[in-house]
Parts: structure tokens; C-alpha cells; sequence
């Protein structure tokens, strides 16, 4: 019923946009965009006979292969058609994306192709943008990785990582900032029914940015001690300098959260990038983030 509702609505909001584009007689300029990312590792050890590990966890000591697959590949493809300035029209641009990626570091997914080791591969991202719907910003919908651009570089770590599937719009100028809001339906806990409902909220002034997320599930297949709703915050401060040191960037944040938003939960929903986290228990938990390069 809720999946139903949601392909409802992006049905719906991609026929608005579409409507809302120039005349097919206003011919588009058309782009097309490929990135690609891909490693590749055998690694293996004198003293396990030459084998691989026999269990996660074996390898952290090595770095990034440590503690992702050693062979990991992604495909991002994007059309886009723009249509100029006129008298009638701003300009207006549609983009389709789509990634074609590795399902699951260990091959347990159950997408319809494998890569040359067998490990399970499949879509990954698959949305539209729409430019010169709204006054500003830029509408989206579809399924794709959202606030993975809060990140560690040093621990190749997303704090926040709100991917999945939904609606939004992204950069809209509104009070003197930009700000995005979002709704993100995520349903990857453990194949069950329940499905995570999320609202994202974020507003970027200058060096500072502000993010909220309420969370909501039906149930939860955990238990009753587990929570079925929370929020979280986050707030965050860019420094024009490496903390006074000279040139460099750097990012301090700080990330509240209770129930659905705490613990484990804090900064992500379910995604397929970090290992599986219980939806939390009626927790708080607040860190620090510092980001130097």
C-alpha cells in the first residue's frame, strides 16, 4: 500500500514537470555523462594456506580493502536535455540518471546479473531532475544515494547517508539560504515488511548548514523494546581555513539523536553501504566530527 502510494506520487510529480517543460517545438540541446569507478585486490595470506579470509572482519588492518570488497565497481550514466532562454520560458534542463553497481560486498544480493567473480550486481541509482520547475532548485525523484556529501575522507565515511527511494528538491533559495527537503522511503531491513518513512530537512547559509530528519515505522520486527519513530539533528560549520593553519578545509560538526535517530541510526537510514544497524532503541547519542585534509 505505501510503495503503491509513493510510485503514485512520483508518477505524478514527473508528469507535472514534464508538463511544465517548454514546447517539444523549442528543440533541446542534449548531453550525455558517463562516470565510472572500479578496484580490483587479490589478497591473501602465507600463514591461511593462501587463502582468502574465511569470515569478515580479517583484513582491517589493510585499509579501505580491509573493510569493503576487494573488487568493487560502479557505472553512472546521465542524459540531459536542456532548453535555452526565450521570452516564454527561464530555461529548463531534464537529467535521467542511473548507476549500475556491485549489489553486495559479500554476493548475497539477489539482483538479475553478477560481475566476473559472481558477486550479485544490479541498479543501484536510478532518478530524474527537473530544472525550471520551481523558481529555484531543482525537483527529483527516484531512487538514489541523498546526504552522502558529509563525509570523512580519512575513513572513507558517510555520516550522514539518507539513501533510498523517494521525492525532493534540492537548492531552492528560501530565506536566504538554500535548502532542500526531501521524503525518503527506505526498505532494506532484513527483507521484512516494515519500511522506514523519513523526512529530511536541510538549509546551507554561508559556512554553516542545519539538517533535521523525523523518522517513522509501522512496526518493528526487533521487538517491542525497539522504537517505531525519532529525529535526529546536525549542525555544521566550515572554516575558510585548515582550523587556522593555513590553506586546507576543514568541517566540525555535531549530530544529535533519539529513538529511530539515535544509536546505531544516527545520520542514515537503511542503505546497502554500511553494515545492517538495528533500528535503535530509545537512545541518544551525540558526537563530534572533524574533517582535515
Amino acid at each position: 500500500m505505501e510503495k503503491t502510494a509513493l510510485s503514485k506520487a512520483l508518477f505524478i510529480a514527473g508528469v507535472a514537470a514534464i508538463s511544465s517543460m517548454p514546447a517539444l517545438a523549442e528543440k533541446p540541446t542534449s548531453d550525455f555523462e558517463f562516470h565510472g569507478y572500479f578496484r580490483a585486490g587479490a589478497l591473501t595470506s602465507a600463514k591461511n594456506d593462501f587463502k582468502q579470509h574465511e569470515w569478515g572482519g580479517q583484513k582491517e588492518t589493510l585499509g579501505r580493502l580491509g573493510l569493503e570488497a576487494d573488487d568493487f565497481w560502479e557505472l553512472a550514466f546521465m542524459q540531459r536535455w536542456d532548453w535555452e532562454k526565450s521570452e516564454d520560458s527561464d530555461g529548463k534542463s531534464v537529467r535521467i540518471n542511473a548507476r549500475l553497481g556491485q549489489d553486495n560486498p559479500n554476493g548475497n544480493g539477489s539482483n538479475l546479473f553478477a560481475n566476473i567473480d559472481g558477486k550479485a550486481t544490479g541498479l543501484i541509482e536510478s532518478f530524474v531532475e527537473f530544472d525550471g520547475v520551481s523558481n529555484t532548485g531543482t525537483l527529483w525523484g527516484g531512487q538514489r544515494y541523498y546526504g552522502r556529501d558529509n563525509y570523512i575522507f580519512m575513513t572513507d565515511f558517510f555520516y550522514t547517508d539518507y539513501s533510498g527511494t523517494g521525492i525532493g528538491l534540492k537548492g531552492t533559495e528560501l530565506a536566504g539560504g538554500k535548502w532542500d527537503f526531501a521524503y525518503i522511503a527506505s526498505n532494506q531491513s532484513l527483507g521484512q515488511n516494515e519500511m522506514l518513512n523519513a523526512f529530511h530537512v536541510r538549509a546551507d547559509y554561508g559556512q554553516w548548514r542545519i539538517e533535521g530528519m523525523a523518522k517513522q515505522m509501522g512496526e518493528n520486527v526487533n521487538g517491542d523494546e525497539f522504537s517505531t519513530s525519532g529525529f535526529e539533528g546536525h549542525v555544521q560549520y566550515s572554516p575558510s581555513n585548515f582550523f587556522g593553519f593555513g590553506n586546507g578545509f576543514s568541517k566540525i560538526g555535531v549530530q544529535y539523536g533519539q529513538g529511530l535517530g539515535g544509536s546505531t541510526m544516527l545520520g542514515r537510514t537503511f542503505t546497502n553501504y554500511n553494515q545492517y544497524s538495528l533500528a535503535a532503541l530509545d537512545l541518544t547519542l551525540m558526537q563530534l566530527l572533524v574533517k582535515p585534509i
